[in-house]
C-alpha cells in the first residue's frame, strides 16, 4: 500500500491544528504529536474520499505509530524518574484498552466504529496534551532536565 504522507499541507485543510498552547517543551514529544495531529486529520481527510484506505491507514499507520509515541513518552517519564509516571501510565492503559475494543470493527470497515475512534483520539489526544502532558514539561523545565532531554532525544534519533 502507498502510505499517504499526512505532513503534506499542500491538498486539505486540517481539522485540528497543533497550536504552540499544545508544545511540551519537549522537542521530540512536540514533534510526534504534531504528526499525530496530522496524521488523524489525513485520516479524515480519507474517509471522506476512500473509506477502505482511510480504515487501512488508521490500522498500518496511526495504531503503530500512536504505539510508539505513548512507549517513547514513558520511556522518556520513566528514565528521568518523573513524579506523576505511574498516574500517566494509567492514563495511556485505559486510552490503548478503548482504542483496541475498537479496532476490530475498524478494521472489518465499519464507518460508525471508524467516526468513535476517530473522534475519542482525538478528543483525548487534545484533552491529554494540555490537561496531562503539559505538566510533565513543566516539570522537566523546574528541574532543568528540558535541555537535557532534548539534547538525549536529538542524538538518539540520528
Amino acid at each position: 500500500m502507498n502510505v499517504p504522507n499526512p505532513t503534506n499541507k499542500d491538498s486539505n485543510m486540517a481539522i485540528f491544528d497543533f497550536t504552540e498552547n499544545l508544545q511540551t517543551s519537549i522537542d521530540a514529544m512536540d514533534s510526534e504529536h504534531r504528526f499525530l495531529f496530522d496524521a488523524i486529520n489525513h485520516s479524515y481527510e480519507l474517509i471522506r474520499t476512500d473509506k477502505h484506505q482511510a480504515y487501512t491507514y488508521f490500522d498500518t499507520v496511526i495504531l503503530n505509530y500512536v504505539e510508539k509515541h505513548l512507549t517513547h513518552e514513558e520511556n522518556i517519564m520513566r528514565k528521568n524518574n518523573y513524579p506523576d509516571f505511574e498516574q500517566h501510565l494509567k492514563a495511556h492503559t485505559l486510552f490503548r484498552k478503548v482504542v483496541m475494543e475498537l479496532v476490530p470493527a475498524v478494521q472489518a470497515g465499519d464507518p460508525k466504529a471508524f467516526m468513535e475512534v476517530y473522534a475519542i483520539s482525538m478528543g483525548w489526544l487534545i484533552g491529554h496534551i494540555e490537561k496531562v502532558d503539559k505538566k510533565y514539561g513543566k516539570w522537566y523545565a523546574e528541574q532543568n532536565l528540558t535541555a537535557k532531554i532534548n539534547a538525549e532525544e536529538s542524538a538518539s534519533s540520528l
